[in-house]
């Protein structure tokens, strides 16, 4: 695609189709899932913002059904992975190494529902995954709900937090949030776990279960 944030490539990805990244290969670039359906993303390489100022690496918004598996993200210089107002997605066997640069958050799941986050492995200078109801200027308050994050490791250095619900919590309701399954192995920030309901939201259901960390 057109050069995008920090002049790399730009892919946008059609509804109903499937990107495949050889083990031997890689791409310095964004990837984009923009109002799409049925979209596959897998392989054993790697997808690198190393080379870019801006951008995140992943970027999901007002799509369904799309599934990230099995390849390795590294070097964002924001947001790593951004899913927004989006439902039915699946981030499986994601293999991440965002420390080199600040505000490189591993997973932001912004205004989305049902939504699976399982067997990953995440490296961060800041939130790892971190469960936002950012403010929208449409009439609609989505709500929060059926989000799993599972079978999961995390190292965290310096800033943020590791798990977050929250801070930005424009909606109604929080529901069906789990964390389960999770060992921290390094953690340097502000708290491993946190719940920032600074807006209007009512959190219910919400479960942090199996939970082992090592901090310093």
């Amino acid at each position: 695609g057109p050069n995008g944030a920090g002049g790399q490539p730009e892919f946008h990805l059609p509804s109903d189709s499937t990107m495949y990244i050889h083990g031997d290969a890689g791409i310095y670039g964004h990837l984009y899932v923009v109002g799409k359906n049925n979209v596959h993303i897998k392989g054993r390489g790697y997808v690198s913002g190393q080379m870019t100022g801006a951008g995140t690496i992943l970027s999901v918004t007002d799509s369904r059904n799309v599934v990230a598996e099995d390849f390795i993200m590294y070097h964002s210089p924001g947001w790593t992975n951004v899913l927004d107002e989006s439902q039915d997605i699946t981030y499986r066997g994601i293999r991440l190494a965002g420390h080199r640069r600040n505000n490189n958050d591993g997973f932001d799941i912004c205004n989305s529902s049902d939504v699976l986050v399982d067997d990953c492995w995440i490296r961060t200078i800041d939130d790892w995954v971190t469960i936002k109801a950012r403010f929208t200027t449409t009439s609609t308050r989505m709500h929060i709900e059926n989000i799993i994050v599972q079978n999961t490791t995390l190292w965290n250095y310096q800033g943020g937090n590791g798990i977050v619900v929250g801070s930005e919590s424009c909606t109604d309701v929080y529901n069906n949030i789990v964390f389960r399954n999770i060992d921290i192995i390094h953690n340097t920030s502000h708290r491993a776990i946190a719940m920032e309901i600074i807006d209007s939201a009512h959190v219910t259901n919400t479960v942090f279960d199996d939970i082992r960390m090592e901090l310093e």
